[in-house]
């Protein structure tokens, strides 16, 4: 897997995104997921030997963070959120020749708002760049729910602070959380 280096100015958008400024930990895994792979036998520094490219962005934290600051409306802030999203997609696209040259088959991003994708799903455009993708999720869905959406998703647990965590006595740690849904 090969992880893109978004430019700062991109990712962060004047924001310090960490685990403890994601307004919720449960939807930190955009943040988390990203850092994890990068230390695993599985990550590829050259974008050439790498099978599978992983988009990194925090949509979610974004969203959340504008919506907790009351200074938009919902809407307002999928928008924002749309429009962040696109502009990072638009730079891989731009940069690399490996986004357009499958259709984005090959690539994933971790989309830790419950269904993911349906944060954009009043933008055609970033949608029809996002179906093609593999997407992380905490839900599961069906495209029989929203026009547009990924075919390719994959159920992960939310991300868990080591602190937040009960029992600290075991050596095994196994944490699954998610829901299939066939008709919303």
């Amino acid at each position: 897997i090969y992880i893109y280096p978004i430019p700062d100015y991109l990712l962060y958008q004047g924001r310090d995104m960490t685990v403890q400024s994601c307004p919720y930990s449960i939807y930190s895994a955009e943040i988390v997921v990203p850092k994890l792979l990068r230390k695993h036998s599985i990550y590829q520094k050259d974008i050439h030997k790498a099978s599978t490219f992983l988009v990194p962005h925090f949509t979610t934290c974004f969203y959340h963070l504008c919506i907790e600051s009351h200074l938009k409306s919902i809407d307002g802030c999928k928008l924002d959120a749309a429009n962040y999203l696109q502009k990072i997609l638009e730079w891989v696209d731009s940069h690399h020749m490996f986004m357009s040259s499958n259709g984005g088959s090959d690539h994933a991003l971790v989309f830790s708002w419950d269904r993911g994708a349906e944060l954009v799903k009043g933008n055609l455009e970033l949608s029809l760049l996002l179906k093609n993708m593999t997407h992380l999720v905490h839900y599961g869905y069906s495209n029989s729910m929203v026009e547009n959406m990924p075919n390719n998703y994959i159920a992960i647990p939310p991300y868990r602070k080591p602190e937040e965590c009960v029992d600290s006595e075991k050596s095994v740690l196994a944490y699954f959380r998610g829901t299939f849904i066939d008709d919303y």
